[in-house]
């Protein structure tokens, strides 16, 4: 119980002091870790503005495995989202791709769709 109201403070320091305070990092993360542990750890976040590197591996992935398009064209739509250069959108997409794999197999997950199969509507 006292460590959801530590967590529930620390969000809201770091709203107030609009996510710049490193004690309220400090404190999240601690809250993520102790209470949130368990397999979810291996693709842990290190910093707290590292989400839109995993955010924009995830949306190239999803443009290019789910919808179907060629990986230039999801890159650079990628890069309209979230401007980063073509490189680092490559290497988060190679990331994200095998994380993806990596829980699939883990699960034994079937992929229910093929490349270009899936439409958005």
């Amino acid at each position: 119980m006292i460590q959801e109201f530590i967590y529930q403070y620390a969000v809201y320091r770091a709203m107030v002091k609009s996510g710049h305070d490193e004690l309220s990092n400090t404190l999240i993360q601690g809250f993520l870790e102790n209470n949130l542990r368990g397999e979810c750890t291996e693709n842990r976040v290190e910093r707290m503005n590292s989400f839109s590197s995993v955010l924009s591996g995830l949306y190239c992935w999803d443009k290019h495995k789910r919808q179907g398009m060629k990986i230039g064209m999801a890159v650079e739509e990628t890069i309209e989202v979230c401007p980063r250069s073509e490189v680092a959108i490559r290497k988060n997409f190679k990331i994200a791709d095998a994380a993806i794999e990596k829980a699939r197999e883990r699960f034994s997950v079937n992929c229910a769709f093929k490349v270009g199969e899936f439409r958005a509507r």
